[in-house]
């Protein structure tokens, strides 16, 4: 006999002879029926199964719905986690779910959200309606314990806000939650920390210091190694570039007996290629199979968020070395990229494939958070092959979006994807007349590429397109945010850099606009929105 713990309203679960049910405090039988496992009451429901599955039950053992899971949950405000068929959702006291989706995994709501797992492997937040918390996904998360939720990206664990933004910018190797504003961390050399809710180090908890010797030893090693690790990061470049111009990634999966056959007498060398993949998390070879993961499934040419365009484009980057760059840092650089690409139509078509799979993937939750309900022409100023314009006009169905560039670029444009015919081509130059007017203006990393006289003329050239309150809509990645690193490649390519939240708000007061509001759409982009008020 197995007695588990009492819930509210004083019952607990009881197993005896592979039969479950509930007793009361005295130890009497709550109702008439029995089940093969009973768990505790959360909120007045407890998870039970029978010979049909699992489901909730009532404190008198009435069934709360009809219908069976593979599994449940319990109930936490208001919402309890559910599997049928092997995926997670979330039901209602009454069994219903409140929304359609549902998720590879799927976790207990508190303080108003829930951590659900997307087949890809990321993790992100939903209200009990089932809509996104916010737009941000991560590769681990906790649900929100006092406004901050425990989260690992790319770099690390960290806190984030109920933004879904990071609270600092600090990454540890673990984090715990915040408590009264403190929380226990540890950094990847192993020190222990209580940090404060903007990531300080208030009290060092432990700092295992080797002795003098050692420690300018192994620093010295790390620093030296850590500095060539930097100085060589192109071959990461080549090799995933070689790799897509070689076509490995359709030619995947590949077993290791079969490689000969495939590649003849460069078979060796494309062992050496599909294990430096390896290193990078791009292919695996699993019991002499060589697959690709899913992060290296973003290089099949077909994918929807293929990035093998861009793969090519920062290879033939690569090619051009570091002159270019000191030329770039020197202001001896006067190449326009976008002009000297355009004399080729296959360097065009490459330029905004790349350009496209950014798009598709830091834009996704943009058409949402564009404030468009009285606006009825939206121009979108350097709006490449049209990829942001579907996103938007699928969102908003009263909407009539022109895009203004190149025409070499535009060629581009698929008039067969044009839904309901209210995407318009406007050939021309982004720094003369736009020939043109509208209720909105959208620029979408473009300000990025110029410098501060062309950005403000393209500012300047969107102002007359606008009439008085015309709204600017500019996304661009907050320059504090994404380092010099970027800034030094826009320098290269056409003179422009990233810039903070607040040069992208003078710039807009030089042109005639009062900047209005700022929201993050993820940790690549954030949408700044102006006013036309001169």
């Amino acid at each position: 006999m197995r007695v588990q713990s009492f819930h509210a309203p004083g019952l607990a679960p009881i197993c005896f002879d592979n039969k479950a049910w509930h007793i009361s405090i005295d130890g009497e039988t709550a109702y008439g029926r029995t089940f093969r496992n009973a768990f505790g009451f959360y909120e007045n429901l407890a998870a039970v199964n029978d010979e049909r599955g699992w489901f909730h039950i009532h404190p008198d053992g009435v069934s709360a719905y009809a219908e069976r899971h593979s599994w449940c949950g319990n109930f936490q405000g208001g919402r309890c986690v559910v599997c049928t068929g092997g995926r997670y959702y979330h039901i209602d006291p009454e069994g219903h779910s409140p929304y359609s989706q549902t998720y590879a995994y799927a976790g207990d709501f508190r303080e108003g959200c829930a951590v659900v797992t997307n087949a890809d492997g990321l993790c992100g937040h939903i209200l009990a309606n089932g809509t996104p918390a916010h737009p941000h996904r991560y590769r681990n998360l906790d649900v929100y314990h006092k406004g901050y939720a425990r989260a690992q990206d790319e770099n690390g664990w960290t806190h984030i806000d109920r933004s879904g933004m990071p609270a600092y910018e600090n990454r540890y190797s673990s984090v715990e939650p915040f408590y009264n504003g403190r929380a226990l961390t540890q950094t990847f050399n192993h020190k222990t920390l209580l940090i404060n809710e903007l990531g300080d180090a208030v009290v060092v908890i432990k700092d295992p210091a080797p002795s003098a010797t050692e420690n300018n030893t192994s620093e010295r090693y790390r620093q030296f190694h850590e500095l060539s690790s930097d100085m060589v990061g192109y071959w990461k470049t080549f090799a995933i570039a070689a790799s897509v111009k070689l076509n490995v990634p359709e030619k995947l999966p590949l077993a290791d007996t079969a490689m000969t056959d495939c590649f003849g007498e460069s078979a060796a060398n494309m062992k050496l290629l599909l294990a430096a993949l390896a290193q990078m998390n791009i292919t695996a070879n699993t019991d002499g199979v060589w697959n690709l993961t899913s992060k290296g499934s973003l290089l099949l040419a077909n994918g929807d968020f293929s990035l093998a365009d861009a793969a090519v484009s920062w290879g033939t980057f690569a090619t051009s070395g570091a002159d270019a760059w000191v030329d770039a840092i020197s202001g001896k650089n006067k190449a326009d990229f976008f002009a000297e690409i355009s004399r080729d139509i296959s360097k065009v078509e490459r330029s905004q494939k790349t350009l496209a799979a950014y798009a598709k993937n830091d834009y996704e939750f943009l058409a949402d958070m564009l404030p468009l309900d009285n606006v009825r022409h939206l121009l979108d100023a350097g709006g490449g092959s049209g990829t942001v314009a579907r996103m938007i006009v699928r969102k908003w169905q009263n909407l009539n979006i022109t895009i203004l560039d190149r025409a070499d670029v535009l060629s581009l444009f698929d008039d067969r994807d044009n839904p309901g015919g209210r995407i318009t081509k406007l050939g021309g130059d982004i720094f003369l007349d736009w020939q043109t007017g509208a209720d909105a203006v959208l620029l979408a990393r473009v300000l990025h590429d110029w410098n501060d006289q062309k950005a403000a003329l393209i500012l300047a050239k969107a102002n007359l397109a606008l009439p008085l309150g015309g709204k600017l809509f500019v996304v661009e990645a907050d320059g504090e945010a994404t380092g010099a690193m970027v800034s030094l490649h826009l320098l290269t390519v056409g003179g422009g850099r990233q810039r903070t939240r607040q040069e992208y708000q003078a710039l807009m007061a030089e042109n005639g606009f009062s900047f209005v509001e700022h929201r993050y759409l993820n940790r690549s982009a954030s949408l700044l929105i102006g006013e036309k008020i001169k």
